[in-house]
């Protein structure tokens, strides 16, 4: 219950103030990916199957600890060779593992217009080093305008855990409830909410267009 009418006036600015960051996903927001070119470029590489790649790393849960963290590059190659039997180059290995992404050019213009309007944005997303890697070094988009970046192989745990919201909130230096998160995911959206986020489910760029303008955010 507001105790008086001062209470009230302070929980009204409160609601009124325009979102002070923006954290974007990484992938189907800022890049669509595909996992299957990924098996069959590891497998070029290799010199095995498609099949034998996705079953090494989907069947060993690899994928996941590299995620998170729990091994580095060197151990996940380590792991494959073992698990395919087969002994490619390190390097070749590496950047075929990262070559799935295109950018989601709609998407660009939102970027673009929150940037000239400077907004602080971010990145928030579950990814390992060979995609992060791969995407920095080819799309001048993510290098150049997220000013903080909050990647679970990085701070080790994953979307939807809460620990990745609280490490992206100290990271945005504001209150929870001014932090904008973008996903396409319903559970990552559901938990970003539960960490007290104002969390988007990202569909479309003009559906997230429209839903950053109802916050103040674009034009």
């Amino acid at each position: 219950m507001l105790r008086n009418t001062e209470d009230l006036h302070v929980m009204t600015e409160k609601s009124l103030e325009r979102p002070a960051f923006v954290y974007f996903d990484l992938g189907n927001v800022i890049v669509h990916f595909d996992h299957e070119l990924g098996y069959q470029k590891m497998a070029d590489v290799a010199g095995c199957s498609p099949d034998r790649v996705r079953d090494a790393i989907l069947t060993d849960d690899i994928q996941r600890t590299y995620e998170t963290g729990e091994i580095d590059a060197r151990v996940f190659y380590d792991h494959f060779c073992k698990l395919t039997e087969t002994k490619p180059d390190f390097d070749r290995l590496y950047r075929a593992s990262g070559d799935i992404f295109h950018l989601n050019i709609p998407v660009i213009s939102v970027i673009t217009e929150l940037r000239s309007r400077g907004v602080p944005l971010g990145v928030l997303s579950n990814t390992c080093a060979a995609h992060w890697d791969h995407c920095v070094q080819h799309y001048r988009l993510v290098r150049d305008m997220f000013a903080v970046t909050v990647l679970s192989y990085v701070v080790k745990c994953m979307k939807p855990d809460a620990a990745i919201y609280q490490a992206a909130i100290a990271q945005a230096d504001c209150t929870p409830d001014r932090i904008v998160f973008v996903d396409d995911r319903t559970d990552n959206v559901a938990s970003a909410i539960s960490a007290g986020l104002d969390a988007i489910q990202y569909t479309s760029a003009g559906k997230l267009a429209e839903d950053l303008r109802q916050r103040g955010l674009i034009a």
